[in-house]
């Protein structure tokens, strides 16, 4: 792999979800169990927001109890962006975009996990930094 690859072939956890109503000690356990640094967070199988690391961090940090905190609460909103307005657009990338270009948008954005969409702009999962990073050097 190099950085002019797709990133479609970064997205090593695809669609790696978990439902809007879970608790955090759940989305910890989901992440431990499948080596994900972010969650695509879902409500009735529709994409309501993204979960990061980062967030469940913030969250135990303020004391928030990991057994009654749904993840709802810590999520990143967003929406995916199509032929409709978002109200809460996604930083989201088509699957067949470079990885180069993909490090870009991440870093302008200021967010460290894509959303990847591909055809009719379904949910193909989520590419990380890392990922990209294992890209970029190998």
């Amino acid at each position: 792999m190099a950085l002019h690859d797709s990133i479609g072939s970064a997205v090593l956890n695809k669609e790696i979800q978990i439902d809007h109503t879970a608790t955090m000690r759940k989305a910890i356990d989901k992440m431990a169990a499948e080596d994900a640094h972010a969650l695509i967070v879902c409500q009735n199988n529709e994409l309501v927001g993204i979960l990061s690391c980062m967030d469940l961090m913030l969250g135990l940090v303020a004391g928030r109890d990991p057994d009654a905190t749904q993840v709802a609460g810590l999520m990143t909103s967003c929406d995916i962006i199509t032929s409709d307005p978002a109200r809460n657009p996604c930083v989201q990338l088509d699957e067949d975009i470079d990885a180069a270009r993909a490090l870009e948008v991440m870093t302008e954005a200021g967010v460290r996990n894509l959303l990847v969409t591909g055809a009719d702009d379904a949910i193909v999962g989520l590419v990380t930094a890392r990922d990209l990073l294992k890209i970029a050097v190998s």
